[in-house]
């Protein structure tokens, strides 16, 4: 279902999030130098950003129409990669790297 941040973030999480939040926290061992989100929060909430920046009529509308759509239409995905990010000099995100997963490793 559909949910809010207090920054008007709508998004949309994994149920269950359970597989999401035992790759995070493989990732975060495997790397403990770079925690999602800086480290910022306690506790990594496994999401994918549907809008941001709308005022709050029409962020309530989307929540609603996106509770609405996932009830009916639920989404599915594979994930197949782990996607390294870092803040650019302006402030957007720039995408370094992404790791495959789920592959034989290269033997020479």
């Amino acid at each position: 279902a559909g949910a809010t941040s207090p920054r008007g973030v709508v998004w949309p999480g994994p149920d269950p999030s359970h597989r999401c939040v035992a790759l995070t926290q493989s990732l975060v061992a495997a790397f403990p130098y770079c925690p999602p989100y800086d480290g910022r929060y306690a506790e990594h909430i496994p999401r994918r950003t549907g809008a941001k920046g709308l005022p709050d009529q029409g962020r309530d509308e989307l929540v609603v129409a996106l509770e609405a759509q996932l009830a009916t239409e639920p989404i599915s995905a594979t994930v197949d990669a782990v996607s390294l990010y870092t803040r650019g000099s302006t402030g957007g995100w720039l995408r370094r790297t992404a790791i495959p997963l789920g592959t034989a490793p290269i033997v020479p």
